[in-house]
């Protein structure tokens, strides 16, 4: 696992992305998952859905397990998928915790340009992105499309795992983010194959 850095998961429902993110999880002693999905957590751990308002029991659980836990998993559900404000509070509870692993699910749901472009708002989501490996964080920011993710998501990334996409406008993004090499090689993709960026330039297939 590495420390303090970004990665990028993108593909289709179904394409292995949840279970190369999970396999990696098996490493990391103190996560916390943020999970938009209403049909189930997905993810073992402690889990919390704001929807049953357990906004104040897990910031109970968020206290106690970073002052005492050296091992913890906090799966977090957002009253609203859609709703960037609840994301901003997450990221900033992150961010001051440190040396831990988050994984953002979905964010083509909450996180769009417009947040980049805001001044004096949304701080959390930008300074765990561009200052969260000071922190010792590493975060998974995962999506089903490319298309419509802000550019600042995929420049802050020193990883990228491209799962099965079809989408003409996903492929354009590919390709104009991470080089031609890496959307040629998602041509022949089969489940839980992928193609791994890394930010020096290298592209290679894996399987998940």
């Amino acid at each position: 696992m590495f420390d303090g850095v970004n990665i990028f998961v993108a593909g289709q429902t179904g394409s292995g992305k949840s279970h190369l993110v999970k396999a990696q999880l098996d490493r990391c002693d103190r996560t916390v998952i943020y999970l938009p999905k209403r049909e189930d957590f997905g993810y073992p751990g402690v889990c919390f859905d704001a929807m049953d308002g357990e906004w104040d029991h897990f910031l109970h659980w968020w206290e106690w397990a970073n002052d005492r836990c050296r091992r913890f998993r906090l799966v977090y559900r957002p009253a609203d998928k859609f709703d960037a404000d609840e994301f901003d509070l997450i990221c900033r509870l992150v961010y001051l915790c440190g040396n831990c692993t988050f994984v953002a699910e979905e964010i083509a749901s909450y996180l769009s340009t417009r947040i980049f472009a805001s001044v004096g708002r949304y701080q959390g989501i930008k300074m765990l992105l561009t200052a969260g490996r000071t922190r010792g964080v590493n975060c998974w920011w995962i999506t089903q499309r490319c298309f419509g993710i802000p550019r600042e998501v995929t420049s802050e990334a020193r990883d990228a795992y491209l799962f099965r996409l079809q989408e003409p406008a996903d492929l354009d993004y590919v390709q104009e983010r991470f080089g031609l090499e890496a959307r040629l090689k998602l041509g022949n993709l089969q489940p839980y194959q992928y193609v791994h960026w890394i930010n020096t330039g290298k592209v290679e297939l894996g399987k998940a």
